[in-house]
């Protein structure tokens, strides 16, 4: 009796089996009925699949399946594999089209049209430039910063620029009042001399009055015992008369100093101090040890002319420089090697009373961008020399 209810079991299992084949069947080809419009292969293939799931169940649930099935329960008979589809329908089953994918199908079966392919993909781009757009704000916002950034340090270095050119004016004001007090010690010493020499002089001219008045007195009165004894010391400062032959005629030297610029126009070097000595400016200058740092053999200055210039134009560049030079000069003349001389406002200059023999004119003057030194060597002569002073024959310019 066994058999009997597990037979039963399963001729109920079967049909509910068929029942819920028929409600799937139903329900693909409601799904399926949208897209057979579209794609009759689509169509075709899916009434295949449905008449082959309908031979299967009509298989399984015919009266040899139940037969073979209740043999097989009640030990009666061993069930045979059989196919399901035959070797035809096998061939027919692999000869069927293959099922095409619709490409405008979302999960949920619906075609995408393209506007909407469009609007996605403007959505997209959209997206991308906004952010890049952000970036870019970003960007900007950091470039204003620094910009403001940087205007604040230019106001300040330009503030400080200020304040520097102001220090420059004041340590050039300062330099140039120093050259002129140094200047002005020189020029007070020459006038502490001359008038000595004029006292001198005018001590010399009394007791030379007072001897030719002696000397009238006796002439009057025929007295020569009245006659003051003459000094001794007078005579000898009477120096006596040079016949002068020519030979012995002492020279003069004339000179002018006039630099020409390149657009033609001359300019005098007015009311400037030169020197006409024996020896040569780089060799009197050589062993001064005041002059010595600012003269390196790798250094930016390479002669005493250029030295000499650059301390005129900028002394407080050059400490001391100018006044040690302009004192070498003048002890050469101090020491009866030479003369010193300023030129009048034409740039020219006349010497006498010097001796015969070869001398050097030296002067420095601010004509152009820094200044002008001359070195000139002359040889001068009995009766008139003259030279003129330019920049062809000049030891530095610029």
């Amino acid at each position: 009796m066994l058999p009997e209810e597990l037979f039963q079991k399963l001729k109920k299992m079967l049909k509910s089996i068929r029942i819920c084949v028929s409600i799937v069947l139903t329900l693909m080809a409601v799904f399926l009925i949208p897209s057979c419009g579209s794609n009759s292969s689509d169509q075709l293939s899916d009434n295949n699949d449905t008449i082959q799931k309908k031979d299967l169940i009509e298989k399984l649930s015919s009266s040899k399946a139940e037969a073979s099935i209740k043999d097989f329960l009640t030990g009666k008979q061993s069930i045979t594999a059989e196919p399901l589809l035959t070797g035809n329908e096998l061939e027919e089953s692999d000869q069927s089209p293959p099922v095409k994918v619709n490409s405008n199908k979302i999960s949920n079966n619906k075609p995408i049209s393209s506007s909407e392919v469009a609007f996605r993909d403007l959505e997209d781009s959209a997206s991308y430039y906004q952010q890049n757009i952000e970036k870019l704000k970003k960007i900007d916002l950091i470039k204003d910063e620094k910009i403001i950034t940087l205007k604040k340090e230019n106001s300040e270095l330009a503030k400080l620029l200020q304040s520097l050119e102001k220090e420059v004016e004041q340590l050039k004001l300062k330099s140039e009042i120093r050259g002129f007090s140094e200047e002005s010690e020189l020029i007070s010493s020459e006038i502490v001399d001359l008038r000595e020499k004029f006292e001198d002089n005018a001590d010399i001219a009394k007791d030379v009055g007072q001897q030719s008045k002696s000397i009238d007195e006796v002439l009057v009165s025929d007295s020569f015992e009245k006659v003051l004894p003459l000094k001794k010391d007078i005579m000898t400062q009477v120096q006596p008369q040079t016949v002068i032959t020519g030979n012995t005629i002492k020279p003069s030297l004339q000179f002018d100093a006039v630099v020409t610029s390149l657009n033609g126009k001359s300019k005098e070097a007015f009311y400037t101090e030169f020197f006409v000595v024996e020896t040569d400016l780089d060799e009197m200058l050589r062993d001064l040890s005041d002059l010595k740092p600012f003269m390196m053999p790798e250094g930016p200055i390479t002669s005493y002319s250029e030295l000499w210039a650059r301390s005129r134009k900028t002394p407080f560049t050059y400490p001391n420089v100018l006044k040690t030079i302009r004192t070498a000069l003048l002890e050469k003349v101090s020491a009866g090697k030479g003369a010193r001389i300023r030129t009048d406002i034409n740039g020219s200059a006349k010497i006498e009373n010097l001796d015969q023999g070869d001398y050097y004119i030296i002067g420095t003057a601010s004509l152009g961008k820094i200044g002008v030194t001359w070195n000139v060597p002359v040889k001068l002569k009995g009766g008139p020399n003259k030279i003129s002073l330019t920049l062809s024959n000049s030891s530095w310019s610029e």
